[in-house]
């Protein structure tokens, strides 16, 4: 599940339907979590580990090829 407003956005691994709560978002399976952290370093992409609440932004800094990068 992928969800956000604007540039911000949270990934929230093994859940079906939107996180409302935080108690929702720590239900979120911490080892998929995880394996997707080391294969975007694997992959030279950085992305923040704030434990079980997988909220990430793009900032003005960020070019459209940036985030295609990232994507990729």
């Amino acid at each position: 599940m992928v969800q956000g407003i604007g540039a911000r956005f949270g990934i929230y691994f093994g859940l079906d339907g939107p996180v409302t709560n935080y108690r929702q978002a720590t239900q979120s399976d911490r080892a998929l979590e995880t394996r997707f952290l080391l294969g975007c370093v694997e992959r030279g992409l950085y992305m923040h580990d704030y434990g079980h609440t997988m909220h990430h932004g793009f900032s003005a800094a960020h070019t459209l090829a940036d985030v295609d990068e990232a994507l990729n």
